[in-house]
């Protein structure tokens, strides 16, 4: 990825802006009352030291008081400074502590802000991205730059705001004794800064060129604590290998780091002595001015104060240059992500999708292969779902059956041939209007820790909650007794993680999710592998009573297992991305063809297991 000296100004200033938009969107109302108090709060420091003068030379004269309560009335042209100074300490303390609850609220809002957009663009984003290797290194990047980045932007400007109206007045104040002294404190930091950008260089190329070991610390680290993975982590005894890849990687991070840290710190000690020869030679022509009588005590308190004061002061604003350049570097993967085209569209004038699926969907002569892949996954398929029919789509693995899903979803275009739905392609309907009429069962159950409500009815957001219809779908789907039977029912969480959360089988979260995939009443149903944690007698129970449910709809499954197969009114054999049978059951055994080797195949191999058994 690009560093520093590859991004250019404009496009610098046009992140700067960007994100600047972002933060005046998401706190507007804390950004300008931030903005007032750092103006005042830049404007104390000289003020102090203004004071501290004056303060100084009322000392010096009462100091030549020889009677002590003449001394003591002396004494009082120091009060009202000496109080003055007082009310600003205090004054500073709290707009300082406001301040801070200001940029406390400024980061929550602003974080909220920045993730709202993040998942709002990865719900926009297409199904190709999630499945490829490149899309989650930037997603990586996004997320760890996102929020992090924009603050630092934030707080960098507030940095260099409070520090320009900082120097402004000091510069004021010292430029009275010598026109060169405020360079003084140019040259004092400027090893600092080149030290300091170097650093962010190396650390950013770094950063970037680490994203996939970083991932897989991260994947290391939760294959270690995730439940998902607990069962067999003991089984496997996979603790220490896991524990060995993520202690190596960290290991090999922690390294180059420590030796990018052991750089700069070296660097940070070169430019610190630079910079105390700067300072000393200018305090020792200060000392000698001093002695020559030019000037009062006070002005040379005055001088040391804003000296030193105006050396930190220029520091700062050069560091916030680095820091803003560095921010920018981080600010683009925010915005590479964010600006992520979109290609599949929807079409300038969308088709109305169908109330009532009348003619079926048609595969027609479609060809496919994934991204980066020379091989088709599907090549010239045809095949016709009729309407309100059950078909099945059986085949090995790898023969194109889940691409026929996604091909329908349109997660992607085919690259020839088209996929219809009563005689109008995909492409001519509205995304969100075709998978809205279809109902998906993906291959894993999706297991959320919300209650079993919950869990069947976002099935369909859209509708609200009904008891009779959140029962029905369970009972069609098989897990209403046991749902039922739960301690709090219904309203029981189906996760140990939480409170009062119960666990359930592989078996039953799958019946839990075709129920969720029941209770949307679309008109298009797809099931993949339905039945694959399912027992023997629950798989035909549940494919005979499925028959009856769907009056009305068109639904396809998708399986491997010709027992639910055979329960299909049609039946479509893949193999090598086409189909190569269709028909009914009794018509494909007729046939004697690829459907029928297997069939007698696997029915063999379970009568065997029955009698070993």
């Amino acid at each position: 990825m690009s560093n520093t000296a590859s991004l250019s100004r404009s496009r610098q200033l046009y992140l700067i802006r960007r994100a600047l938009g972002m933060i005046w969107g998401a706190s507007r109302n804390y950004t300008l009352a931030w903005l007032l108090l750092l103006a005042v709060l830049g404007l104390i420091p000289p003020a102090l030291v203004f004071l501290t003068k004056l303060i100084v030379d009322a000392l010096a004269v009462a100091e030549k008081f020889f009677d002590i309560k003449c001394r003591a009335s002396g004494l009082w042209p120091a009060a009202a400074p000496i109080a003055l100074m007082g009310g600003l300490l205090i004054a500073q303390r709290a707009i300082a502590g406001f301040l801070e609850w200001i940029n406390t609220m400024q980061s929550e809002l602003i974080g909220d802000h920045i993730k709202r957009l993040v998942h709002t663009k990865a719900a926009e984003l297409d199904y190709a991205d999630f499945e490829s290797p490149e899309f989650y290194d930037t997603l990586a990047q996004a997320n760890g730059a996102a929020s992090g980045s924009v603050l630092s932007l934030l707080q960098t400007l507030g940095s260099f705001l409070g520090s320009l109206v900082t120097l402004g007045s000091l510069i004021a104040v010292i430029a009275v004794y010598a026109w060169w002294l405020p360079l003084t404190y140019v040259a004092a930091a400027i090893p600092a800064f080149v030290v300091l950008m170097q650093y962010r260089r190396i650390y950013h190329t770094w950063w970037v060129q680490t994203t996939p070991a970083r991932r897989w610390v991260q994947f290391f680290d939760m294959a270690q604590t995730n439940q998902a993975g607990a069962a067999e982590l003991r089984v496997f005894d996979l603790g220490p290998y896991f524990r060995e890849r993520y202690e190596a990687l960290r290991s090999r991070l922690r390294g180059e780091q420590s030796r990018m840290v052991l750089r700069q710190a070296v660097g940070k000690l070169v430019a610190g002595v630079l910079a105390f020869l700067v300072t000393g030679l200018t305090m020792l022509w200060a000392v000698i001015r001093a002695t020559n009588g030019v000037g009062s005590i006070g002005d040379l308190a005055l001088f040391y104060q804003t000296f030193a004061m105006g050396q930190g002061v220029i520091s700062a604003i050069l560091q916030s240059f680095g820091s803003l350049a560095t921010n920018t570097l981080y600010l683009q993967y925010l915005f590479t992500y964010l600006d992520r085209p979109v290609t599949l569209v929807d079409p300038p004038a969308p088709a109305p999708f169908p109330r009532r699926i009348e003619q079926g969907v048609v595969f027609d002569n479609v060809s496919f292969r994934y991204p980066d892949s020379d091989r088709l996954a599907l090549d010239r398929f045809t095949l016709h779902l009729p309407a309100g029919k059950l078909s099945a789509i059986v085949g090995e693995n790898g023969a194109g059956k889940s691409t026929f899903t996604k091909l329908l979803c349109r997660f992607y275009d085919p690259e020839a041939g088209a996929v219809r739905i009563d005689g109008q392609d995909v492409r001519r309907f509205r995304r969100a209007d075709l998978l809205r009429n279809i109902s998906l069962l993906t291959q894993w159950p999706i297991r959320y820790p919300f209650t079993a409500e919950e869990n069947i009815c976002i099935g369909d957001l859209r509708r609200a909650p009904v008891e009779a219809d959140v029962i029905a779908a369970a009972e069609a789907g098989g897990a209403h007794s046991f749902l039922a039977a739960l301690p709090r029912g219904y309203d029981t969480t189906l996760s140990r993680q939480f409170e009062d959360g119960v666990e359930l089988s592989g078996g039953q979260w799958q019946r839990v999710t075709l129920a969720r995939a029941i209770y949307r009443k679309a008109p298009l149903l797809v099931l993949d592998e339905p039945t694959s944690y399912m027992d023997s007698w629950t798989e035909i129970s549940w494919v005979r009573g499925f028959k009856d449910l769907f009056q009305g709809r068109t639904a396809v499954l998708i399986t491997h297992r010709f027992t639910t197969a055979m329960q299909a009114d049609v039946i479509f054999v893949m193999h090598q991305g086409q189909v190569v049978e269709s028909g009914s059951h009794a018509e494909l055994l007729a046939a004697g063809g690829h459907y029928a080797a297997s069939w007698h195949a696997q029915i063999s191999e379970a009568g065997a297991g029955v009698a070993a058994g």
